[in-house]
């Protein structure tokens, strides 16, 4: 019943169960969600919104990956939920941790990285690398601004 295991995802994400969290958006797999269904996943984001722990976010984007197949609009900024992740991801713990391939997955849906954000930009670097058995280039982060 899709609609208890929202229940249960919801309760321990309140919980700080996060580890709980990723082990059922992993397992997560349905074809279409009920309208009540479609709300409660609104809800879950409405109720976790506030939540600010890297394994929070971590467990936005493992959601986030879960429920593409459907279509569904997500709760939360995508991009801006990876960015958090990424400034705070040695702070996350090892059962919340997205894998390369994940991760390579969300930088495929976030918009067209123009070089403004050298930090995903370099993420995308350092995952690529061992595939194409390069090394690594990273960007300097931008310059602030000088009074001229």
């Amino acid at each position: 019943n899709l609609s208890a295991e929202f229940y249960r995802l919801t309760c321990c994400w309140l919980t700080h169960h996060y580890d709980e969290v990723v082990r059922i958006a992993t397992a997560f797999g349905c074809d279409a969600l009920t309208p009540a269904e479609a709300a409660q996943w609104a809800a879950l984001g409405a109720e976790t919104g506030g939540d600010r722990h890297v394994d929070a976010h971590a467990c936005r984007l493992h959601l986030s990956v879960a429920v593409l197949p459907l279509g569904l609009e997500l709760p939360w900024n995508l991009r801006d939920v990876y960015m958090q992740f990424l400034l705070q991801r040695s702070s996350a713990s090892a059962d919340c941790l997205l894998s390369p391939d994940t991760e390579l997955h969300i930088l495929a849906l976030l918009p067209e990285l123009d070089g403004a954000n050298w930090l995903l930009l370099n993420r995308r670097r350092v995952l690529e690398a061992p595939m194409n058995d390069i090394i690594v280039s990273l960007e300097p982060p931008p310059l602030p601004p000088t009074d001229g």
